[in-house]
């Protein structure tokens, strides 16, 4: 009887274990997600409004990143911001652990002067 409890709590901490690397995994994956979308849109920012053309911009395939084995794709949609004078900028981020995940940012720009 003591072995079997023993070898149940053995089984539900590895199988504990296993979800935490999971976890962790998925953290680190969420965090290079928002480095390459807030990259993205600082370089937009960078570059400037007028520099900004309205369109959509994809990069399928930016491999695997230092921090997660992922492979990330990015695309860029800059479109008419909400206000005249204005450019909405969104960079979605996707890659794939046991299903699509997602990762959206969004700004708007304006010309400076």
């Amino acid at each position: 009887m003591a072995c079997g409890l023993v070898a149940i709590s053995v089984l539900g901490l590895h199988s504990l274990a296993v979800t935490s690397l999971q976890g962790g995994l998925l953290v680190r994956q969420n965090d290079t997600a928002i480095e390459l979308a807030a990259q993205k849109i600082e370089g937009i920012k960078r570059d400037g409004y007028d520099a900004a053309s309205i369109g959509v911009t994809t990069e399928p395939d930016l491999g695997g990143q230092e921090r997660s084995p992922a492979r990330f794709a990015r695309t860029t949609t800059i479109s008419a911001g909400p206000l005249t004078g204005t450019k909405q900028v969104q960079v979605t981020v996707t890659w794939q652990n046991r299903r699509t995940r997602t990762m959206l940012l969004t700004t708007v720009i304006a010309p400076t002067g």
